[in-house]
């Protein structure tokens, strides 16, 4: 990597590479955004429809029913749940959790740490598609970037109020989602245990111990005051006990890595070696320890849950190669080719090709996801949807993302059709939810596909199938791609609606 030298050798050189990193990162993030090129599963909707909805002055938890933490819909309702708009707000917070990431690697081992960091978080495949959608795993782990920041700057300064501050970014990050907490625990963990070491003394460590608990529990505490405790409690915690436990998806942890190579050196070739280098390196490592144990425990665990480890994996990762290519240079210098220096050498090597060979898939990843961007299926039948219904008419959608692209409001107890849900999803808590809210349209996918007697029942409350080929066929290559395949949509209207405007039945 001796580019990396020449980059890296006058302060102009840096500034300019720094800048185009960060180019690329928005780039990637803000190009035609309207349009995912891949999603996570129908997660995007849920949360886009429960934005529409608390924009529309439903409460969370209390008339509508949530089981994630509620910051992130809070702000989102803010701004109207417009899907675009929402998408852009996370892409944002997640080009500057890039940077924070960028500067974190620069104070922990200089400029040419930061520009590796930053070449691999911003292509991230895993990171990347979550950042360009309306994500709660993506702004959680963005605010988590900022916050480890921070913390290296209390690591380095002595700054208590890089500590405060630290300890309220993970309590905000906790408050968009759970996983969020994760921040707290490695930080404290990191505490803890220095608290054994001769460079901070225990009264010290303890105080300060006290000081990051009581700022990450001020803003769940204060969004606990405002929305009810209980009843938040009961939808961030305890919804999410139900779940049963799914061990094939710790698989989940191949793609990510295969996705991004040079993650993987920090954890199972440079671990000792970054555990000696400094307790900046340390904190990281007990935060990476943390995330992995959780995600191994935790019941479900999907691909886009771990960008949780973006973050902290990016900056061991840039700090190690620039250590290992520190290392070679003094070995060339001494002329050192005995038997270990040969062996170090190899070791360079293959990690420069781990960072190689990530960049190249995830960049190869997102540069196909946005050259075969086309019209996602679902907002052509939101578009006829939004057509044929009113600004105040409700549909239900077994992809909430047709309800967010149609502008349409779902009743609050059936925005959430996924598969895993605490408490299940009924039949009957279906055609209750259609009939008391006078529902327009019903679109069956994915759950609602597979709901035995929900045809049925339609076809004798009023609806009619509408012929599929009304609503059109996208051309989302990409998206199409990477998610291997949609399952078909069946699009129900009622029988009103459908003579009004001389739909076409389906035979």
């Amino acid at each position: 990597m001796d580019i990396l030298g020449r980059l890296t050798s006058q302060r102009r050189n840096v500034a300019i590479t720094a800048v185009l990193i960060v180019a690329l990162a928005m780039g990637v993030r803000f190009l035609n955004i309207g349009w995912a090129f891949s999603t996570n599963g129908i997660d995007e909707g849920i949360m886009l429809e429960r934005a529409h909805l608390v924009a529309s002055g439903y409460e969370p938890y209390k008339s509508l029913p949530l089981d994630q933490a509620p910051l992130a819909l809070l702000i989102g309702g803010d701004i109207w749940g417009n899907v675009e708009v929402l998408r852009v707000f996370v892409a944002a917070v997640s080009v500057l959790a890039v940077v924070a990431c960028m500067e974190s690697a620069r104070r922990i081992r200089g400029n040419a740490a930061m520009l590796i960091t930053g070449a691999l978080i911003a292509v991230d495949f895993a990171f990347l598609r979550e950042s360009r959608l309306f994500s709660l795993n993506s702004l959680s782990s963005s605010v988590m970037a900022v916050s480890i920041l921070l913390f290296v700057l209390y690591v380095q300064k002595n700054s208590r109020l890089a500590l405060v501050s630290a300890g309220v970014l993970v309590g905000v990050a906790a408050s968009m989602k759970l996983f969020g907490v994760l921040g707290f625990v490695g930080m404290a963990i990191f505490l803890g245990f220095e608290l054994m070491r001769p460079s901070l003394t225990r009264r010290k460590g303890g105080t300060d111990l006290v000081l990051l608990s009581v700022s990450a529990a001020l803003p769940v505490i204060m969004l606990m005051l405002y929305l009810g405790p209980s009843q938040m409690l009961e939808g961030m915690v305890f919804n999410q006990g139900h779940r049963p436990f799914e061990p094939v998806q710790k698989l989940s942890f191949l793609p990510y890595f295969g996705t991004n190579l040079a993650y993987m050196l920090p954890l199972f070739v440079g671990f000792r070696r970054l555990w000696k280098s400094g307790p900046e390196l340390r904190f990281l490592l007990w935060l990476t320890v943390a995330v992995v144990v959780f995600m191994l425990a935790q019941p479900l665990m999907y691909y886009h849950h771990l960008v949780m480890l973006s973050p902290a994996l990016s900056i061991l990762a840039g700090v190690f190669v620039v250590d290992l290519l520190e290392h070679r240079k003094e070995q060339e210098k001494r002329g050192r080719l005995n038997h270990g220096g040969k062996r170090g050498l190899t070791v360079v090597g293959l990690s420069e090709a781990a960072v190689v060979a990530g960049l190249l898939i995830s960049a190869g990843l997102a540069g196909y996801g946005l050259a075969t961007q086309g019209t996602p299926t679902q907002q052509l039948a939101a578009d006829k949807i939004a057509a044929i219904t009113g600004p105040n008419d409700l549909i239900v959608s077994g992809d909430p993302i047709i309800s967010a692209y149609a502008d349409r409001l779902t009743p609050p107890s059936l925005v959430n059709v996924a598969y895993s849900r605490y408490p299940d999803l009924s039949l009957e808590e279906v055609e209750s939810g259609i009939l008391d809210n006078n529902v327009k349209v019903v679109v069956l996918a994915y759950r609602l596909n597979s709901m035995q007697g929900l045809e049925e029942f339609l076809a004798t409350h009023g609806f009619s199938e509408v012929s599929r080929d009304y609503f059109g066929y996208g051309d989302g290559t990409a998206i199409y791609t990477f998610n291997r395949a949609i399952e078909p949509f069946s699009f129900y209207v009622r029988d009103d609606i459908v003579s009004a405007f001389g739909l076409p039945v389906a035979p």
